[in-house]
């Protein structure tokens, strides 16, 4: 990031002088370019403030010392920033932060509608009562809360009577999945029985398990 003067002719002949403000991302080298009458530190908040929202905001930007950033650097080279400046980065932090947050909250919202695991009173591991479990195998069950069997692309089969809560277990781990960023699929033996019926029929077998194996969970 840095200002540049140019020269403007005018059209009754005159000449004026423009600060011209660009940022250029270090990575790809996209660039945002904006001319002003001066190049005080309002508008260099402000041509920042629209390469952020043209760019995507960074996760650090470099500067030369150019007063309205920097007052001086320090005996290792690191810069004091300018009280001002030190205030709108520290600001815009916050924003990337909500940004960033939001992001995340909406991307989880569409893995649990894509998912197809009920959103209305949702089972979660919290709701889900382990002190009711009896067996020699209960502390395995309350470690699949640890999420280790997805990280270790293991398969989990929950073998027990009716009304024990295996339905109940896997939609938690389902929506913990979802809340982790992980594509899931909820379906029923039922649903597959149909969906392979069909495809022998059509001869689209390769285009279902394709669709199966993309989630990161799928739970039948």
């Amino acid at each position: 990031m840095d200002w540049g003067f140019v020269k403007v002719l005018c059209h009754d002949d005159r000449t004026y002088k423009l600060a011209c403000f660009a940022m250029i991302c270090h990575h790809c080298g996209f660039r945002y370019v904006e001319f002003f009458p001066n190049a005080k530190q309002e508008n260099l908040f402000i041509g920042m403030i629209h390469a952020f929202s043209y760019m995507g905001i960074p996760e650090y930007v470099l500067t030369d010392n150019m007063k309205s950033v920097v007052k001086w650097r320090d005996s290792e080279g690191k810069p004091i920033w300018n009280g001002d400046y030190g205030i709108f980065m520290k600001a815009i932090g916050h924003l990337m932060d909500y940004i960033m947050e939001f992001k995340l909250r909406k991307s989880v919202e569409v893995l649990r509608k894509l998912s197809r695991i009920p959103t209305e009173n949702p089972k979660t591991f919290s709701n889900f009562r382990f002190d009711d479990i009896r067996g020699k195998d209960v502390e395995k069950l309350k470690a699949i809360t640890n999420m280790s069997a997805i990280h270790e692309n293991r398969n989990l089969v929950f073998i027990g009577k009716h009304g024990v809560g295996k339905t109940h277990l896997a939609m938690a781990f389902g929506l913990e999945c979802c809340n982790m960023g992980m594509k899931t699929y909820f379906t029923t033996l039922s649903e597959l029985n149909d969906k392979f019926t069909q495809t022998r029929r059509w001869g689209t077998a390769d285009k279902v398990l394709s669709n199966l194996v993309k989630p990161s969970c799928l739970w039948v």
